[in-house]
């Protein structure tokens, strides 16, 4: 009897230790998108997170030019702690010019690391950084034809539970093609500033400001966007947003929407 007793005490003290690792939800995705502010977290050892959307712009600056994006894929793997592997592509462009030239194509697209360096604690924000650089192997009318490389630093400050504030400060190197058909790199210094708050476990919201100020003499370009994510399962997201510019070197609107999912323990 006292033997029976005695492994029933056992078997329980195992089952009350092992309840929280079968009750342990998955802490929910964390995507770079659909505003422009990168995360400053990595995506975890061993998993492979997959960003996609549609995205479309439209500017009345100079003429009516309407461009579409599909599926603009970001594929991120997480390789330690502190290290996530970043792969881009714009996938296909479609330029819709009023009075000027049309193009379309698949775009290039862009490789990179993203570094985790602390966590929040106080006042101190999570940082990270992000750097990468372009592969100009779209097609001809799309495809800005240089290895224009990126950086940005990232930082997340979490107020409370619900509310955190994340922002970007960066530089990138942008190449255009002129009217003469000739190429243009331009430089630029990047910000992002963008608050979000969680409604509910599954429904969230952000606004956002963003923009860029040339290295060169060139106007400053500003933007604000706003939207929704809904997170359907700990692995599944999907995103809505839509912005306008705050000055005339900006597009004039966009609209972004976006599925994003991801799949753990692959090594």
């Amino acid at each position: 009897m006292m033997r029976k007793i005695f492994f029933g005490h056992i078997l329980t003290a195992l089952l009350v230790a092992a309840t929280p690792l079968w009750a342990a939800e998955p802490s929910p995705i964390v995507t770079d998108r659909p505003g422009q502010s990168d995360a400053s977290s990595v995506v975890a050892p061993g998993t492979l997170q997959i960003e996609t959307g549609y995205f479309l712009t439209h500017d009345d600056d100079g003429g009516h030019a309407t461009t579409h994006l599909l599926p603009e894929p970001l594929f991120r793997l997480g390789v330690l702690e502190w290290l996530e592997l970043r792969f881009f592509l714009d996938g296909y462009i479609a330029q819709d010019v009023t009075g000027g030239p049309d193009a379309s194509g698949f775009g290039d697209g862009n490789i990179g690391t993203k570094f985790y360096f602390w966590g929040p604690e106080g006042l101190r924000p999570e940082f990270a950084l992000d750097w990468g650089v372009a592969l100009p192997f779209g097609d001809d009318e799309v495809s800005r034809q240089r290895y224009d490389p990126f950086v940005r630093l990232l930082f997340t400050n979490v107020i409370t539970k619900r509310f955190s504030i994340t922002y970007n400060l960066g530089a990138e190197w942008n190449t255009t093609t002129l009217a003469s058909g000739a190429r243009e790199t331009l430089g630029a210094y990047t910000y992002t500033f963008s608050p979000a708050y969680v409604l509910t476990p599954e429904w969230s919201v952000f606004a956002e400001v963003f923009g860029s100020v040339p290295m060169d003499p060139a106007d400053d370009a500003h933007t604000f966007n706003g939207g929704v994510l809904w997170l359907i399962t700990p692995d599944w997201q999907f995103d809505l947003s839509a912005g306008v510019g705050l000055n005339d070197a900006a597009n004039d609107l966009f609209i972004r929407a976006g599925l994003s999912t991801r799949w753990g323990n692959l090594f």
